[in-house]
């Protein structure tokens, strides 16, 4: 049963002949009210909650980002020169393939261009 939004109600269920003589007017109120506080808790989350952009998703996604070292700084200091140089073609490889079978084809050419401009920075160019 739907309440009664009728703040003269004098039921909060807005039945006729019904004498319970809820305080419909207060508790529309307070319903307002707890609305308004939700909505400024919502607000205040958002405002204080960094935005990941496209960008930081392609140059420094958050998910690499949780140690005390980047991911891809690990991986470059565990594997030899060439085997490094395999890793950025076959990251850059990776996602050119699948580019348009995934949401973003833009973020996933962005990613491989990162990796393909990592590979000829390590390469001197």
């Amino acid at each position: 049963m739907k309440l009664s939004t009728d703040p003269k109600a004098t039921c909060l269920y807005g039945l006729p002949g019904c004498e319970c003589k809820a305080d419909v007017a207060k508790i529309i109120k307070e319903d307002e009210e707890a609305e308004k506080y939700k909505q400024a808790l919502i607000d205040a989350y958002l405002a204080f909650t960094p935005k990941e952009t496209e960008e930081d998703d392609v140059e420094r996604p958050s998910h690499y980002n949780t140690g005390a070292v980047e991911c891809i700084e690990g991986l470059e200091a565990c594997l030899s020169a060439e085997e490094y140089q395999g890793y950025l073609r076959g990251n850059a490889m990776k996602y050119l393939w699948r580019c348009s079978y995934k949401g973003s084809m833009v973020k996933d050419l962005k990613k491989a261009t990162w990796y393909i401009e990592r590979l000829v920075e390590k390469l001197g160019g």
